[in-house]
């Protein structure tokens, strides 16, 4: 269960509440409202629009060693952090980033009751929302926040048994009161840089020719990018991350994920068996390419049991045109939905073929071009 949010079919997470007004000073006494005031949407008075800023990505349940280690894999990139659920056992992953149609200064959004704003936002329920209260506080007494140094104390503190699964956790007094003399690290994630990927593409898309071809010359084992593929690659395992949702089986679902790409450096990675959030950050231990904690306990065991021979990043991210999969911006997500085919309940019924889809994206970006004009 999200913060601040009802139980809610697989797929179906809330997200931001719309910004109806301009924000208040947000009160810190326990003061008693009246049913009318009450009432009031509790939007005013929020003045740092957490519910925008935040974006939730997926959740960790921490059973075994694998799951606390995936935990501190992911807190090594640029934007990203943890909310801790009661008892210790589950952590939620949330994308620190301000929404695109977010205008930061005044805290408002600037797509409100406009066709362009999810509804996701338009259908959320900010009576309930736990947004404010567990995100402008460091240390919420049910869900407090986890960043590298809180996640290590925790990590140090548990007891695995000899299969390497968690035996137990501290007690949540204990983690309450230690989180208190821990500042959180949070910043939100930098914009992404360029893709040199996504260029190389629209250049593709865009020539006289418009070859399918990739240019990829074939070549033997004995040839480094085959058996040494970490020599000379763009560290693509180290600039995403990928979570997994499955196929979208409803307009719902669907709707969830145009929000997701609401937040800069959030894509959608669509292939035949399933969907992907790829959120594009950065691990904060990469220097020009390189891991710098390589060969130390500071390297998570994630990467350290990494098969890079048959690595993906590659196939996913260092080429133009993924084999295996279709990349998808926000300006490119209406050409998707219009592909989906939905029965009157609305659920999907039909996905195109992955090729199908891909010459679809690459006929709308020659029109888009031959228009003269990017859509936003």
């Amino acid at each position: 269960m999200s913060i601040g949010a009802a139980a809610r079919p697989e797929g179906r997470d809330e997200g931001m509440p719309a910004t109806t007004g301009t924000p208040v000073e947000l009160g810190r006494s326990a003061g008693h409202l009246s049913h009318r005031e009450a009432r009031q949407p509790p939007c005013l008075s929020c003045t740092t629009s957490p519910c925008c800023t935040y974006l939730l990505l997926s959740t960790i349940e921490f059973n075994t060693l694998l799951d606390v280690d995936h935990a501190t894999f992911l807190l090594n990139f640029d934007g990203i952090v943890l909310a801790l659920g009661t008892a210790g056992r589950t952590a939620q992953v949330y994308w620190h980033q301000s929404c695109g149609f977010l205008d930061v200064p005044n805290g408002l959004c600037t797509v409100h009751s406009s066709p362009i704003q999810p509804a996701v936002c338009v259908q959320y329920n900010a009576h309930s929302c736990g947004y404010r209260q567990a995100f402008t506080t460091d240390t919420h007494p049910e869900h407090p926040l986890l960043d590298r140094e809180r996640m290590a104390w925790m990590a140090e503190r548990m007891v695995f048994g000899d299969d390497r699964r968690v035996v137990s956790v501290p007690g949540w007094d204990e983690v309450l009161e230690a989180f208190g003399s821990m500042p959180m690290e949070r910043r939100p994630a930098p914009p992404p840089e360029p893709d040199p990927m996504i260029e190389e593409w629209r250049s593709i898309v865009l020539s006289p020719k418009g070859s399918d071809s990739d240019g990829r010359p074939l070549r033997h084992f004995a040839d480094p990018q085959v058996s040494d593929p970490c020599q000379g690659c763009g560290a693509w395992c180290c600039k995403a991350l990928v979570f997994n949702r499955g196929l979208p089986g409803d307009a719902a679902q669907l709707e969830f994920l145009r929000y997701c790409l609401g937040f800069p450096g959030v894509e959608l990675g669509v292939s035949a068996d399933s969907w992907a959030v790829i959120v594009r950050t950065t691990c904060r231990h990469l220097e020009g390419n390189r891991c710098t904690v390589f060969g130390t306990n500071e390297r998570p065991l994630k990467c350290g049991y990494y098969d890079a021979l048959g690595c993906g990043y590659r196939g996913h991210f260092g080429v133009p045109r993924p084999d295996d999969i279709v990349r998808v911006r926000r300006e490119q997500f209406g050409v998707v939905a219009d592909s989906l085919v939905f029965d009157n309940l609305g659920r999907i019924v039909a996905i195109p073929p992955l090729e199908l889809l891909r010459d679809r994206l690459e006929d709308n970006e020659r029109a888009v071009a031959g228009a003269g004009f990017n859509p936003s």
